[in-house]
């Protein structure tokens, strides 16, 4: 009763808070939700939206059923997983946090997988792909890929460790490989196509509503005072400035972290444990996603403590095996410009080979979609 009290109490002095934050202070909230949704536009939606949409289509459409009986000697030899978790696996390698989430809630809901075996799976299938690692780290905040790829090699070593350490645990435990329920069958391809957009959508607003959030109550924490205190309690105990000023945004938030850990100075091996970690945005994100098979959500945040320190031993090891130049940081990738933008991917201004491909990918998909109606309608007759 006393803690259910505390509770609400807690609940009801943060959302007043935050509404007079809100009141006080709306331009900064305002700044702190345009570099929110900039991120979404510029490098979350077109880096996870197409892996995705994979993800939940590989389920829909029945693939990674027929995937699985090739990916089954390995997903159950290191992971002690069936071979239908194989492709979600790599695509959550390969696309980023909430990619793996994604396709794991879609195996469990089409009762391809049980709720042990998602939880087995979202312990470690949480990761940061190569288009954040590489190309917005790496490339855009340091000015090195090479170092970006020394962050994704990382996380996805951390990643297949910890897969592999779930998997033993299973073993020691003597407990057989789950079969679940029988599972839903395949639907026709253009009608799995039209799911998973569906699916991505739901989850990219998802993702994009708690990076706006999330951004925009860092800016607040900035103006109200709470990060420059922070700073100085953190170097009163020892932390090296650098360290102490990037910590928090690098935890809070990764996206928006990584742009000013980068920008102050934050060693790599930080970066990388927050690029493990995740952020506590991400964790939302993704927990919002996993509710069907309710993982606890302690083991995962431990999971991620200890993901991220995987990481960050990686990559010290990487820069002590392959060192780089460490050039000073680069402006930031989310920066405004007065310069005219030219749409080179649009229609009109894409070389004809270029435009021709995309009409034909268009035109198959649709033709796609249409004769998978047309074989259903008949098949209703």
């Amino acid at each position: 009763m006393i803690r259910s009290k505390c509770k609400l109490i807690i609940l009801a002095l943060t959302a007043a808070f935050c509404a007079i934050g809100l009141a006080c202070f709306p331009a900064d909230a305002a700044q702190g939700a345009s570099s929110g949704l900039t991120f979404c536009i510029q490098v979350l939606i077109p880096s996870s939206f197409p892996f995705l949409v994979l993800s939940s289509f590989f389920v829909h459409s029945g693939l990674s059923q027929r995937l699985g009986r090739l990916l089954c000697p390995i997903t159950r030899f290191l992971f002690r997983l069936p071979g239908s978790c194989g492709a979600t696996i790599l695509l959550s390698l390969a696309g980023g946090y909430p990619v793996g989430t994604r396709g794991i809630a879609t195996l469990y809901q089409n009762r391809t997988i049980s709720q042990k075996q998602a939880n087995q799976m979202f312990y470690f299938c949480v990761n940061a792909g190569p288009a954040f690692t590489i190309s917005v780290i790496g490339a855009g905040l340091y000015g090195s890929p090479r170092l970006g790829l020394y962050l994704f090699v990382s996380g996805t070593v951390a990643s297949l460790i910890l897969g592999v350490v779930l998997g033993q645990l299973s073993r020691k435990q003597n407990t057989p490989i789950e079969q679940p329920e029988t599972p839903k069958p395949a639907v026709p391809w253009g009608d799995a196509l039209v799911l998973s957009a569906f699916d991505a959508a739901r989850g990219m607003v998802s993702a994009c509503s708690f990076v706006i959030l999330f951004a925009t109550a860092l800016s607040l924490f900035e103006r109200v005072g709470f990060l420059p205190w922070l700073c100085k309690a953190l170097s009163a105990i020892g932390f090296p400035p650098a360290f102490a000023e990037s910590m928090f945004p690098l935890l809070w938030e990764i996206t928006g972290g990584s742009a000013q850990g980068v920008l102050l100075g934050a060693p790599l091996p930080l970066v990388a444990f927050a690029a493990g970690f995740a952020g506590l945005c991400v964790h939302f994100q993704v927990l919002a996603t996993a509710t069907p098979f309710r993982p606890s959500r302690w083991k995962f945040f431990l999971v991620r403590l200890i993901h991220g320190g995987i990481s960050a031993g990686c990559v010290t090891a990487l820069l002590h095996l392959f060192p780089v130049p460490m050039a000073g940081p680069v402006v930031d990738v989310f920066h405004n410009t007065s310069d005219m933008l030219h749409g080179t991917l649009s229609a009109v201004n894409a070389p004809p080979v270029r435009a021709v491909a995309a009409g034909a990918i268009l035109i198959a998909l649709c033709m796609v979609l249409i004769l998978s109606n047309f074989r259903r309608s008949q098949r209703n007759l």
